[in-house]
């Protein structure tokens, strides 16, 4: 897990999918949070990712996630229904873009929902994903 303090007073926290296994809550000082996803995940796996990604966003009152990589929309729906079924106990926000699209969606993760300056950002990438770690860390 790496820590990064933003400019503009938001705190990012950068984290390897295989930390996800570990606690969820109490990373971000700030509750509310927004969160980047990769989704270039193995497909027999997805279905354990998004139970470990639906316990981070739910730790941290995430009120918007953005989905991006090889199997984002998969992701993105099975997200969206494990959501849909804590009935009421989160409101999440989720998007989600192809790999080749990975500029808009740091973008929308960067300046969508959270960028009012409340709440924090966490992004969490795959240990092959050198280039997405290295674009965040230059935002």
């Amino acid at each position: 897990m790496e820590r990064i303090e933003v400019s503009d007073g938001r705190e990012l926290i950068l984290l390897q999918r295989d930390e996800l296994r570990g606690p969820a809550s109490g990373m971000l000082s700030a509750r509310a949070a927004t969160c980047f996803v990769t989704a270039d995940v193995d497909a027999n796996a997805i279905g354990e990712y998004v139970r470990q990604v639906e316990g981070l966003l739910t730790g941290h009152a995430c009120g918007f996630a953005v989905i991006c990589g090889e199997h984002a929309e998969r992701v993105h729906d099975e997200l969206d229904s494990a959501l849909e079924m804590r009935e009421g106990e989160t409101s999440v926000v989720t998007s989600w873009f192809r790999r080749e699209e990975l500029e808009d969606a740091l973008d929308v993760f960067w300046n969508g929902l959270g960028a009012s300056g409340r709440g924090g950002l966490i992004a969490i990438v795959g240990s092959q994903d050198d280039h997405v770690r290295a674009r965040i860390r230059a935002m």
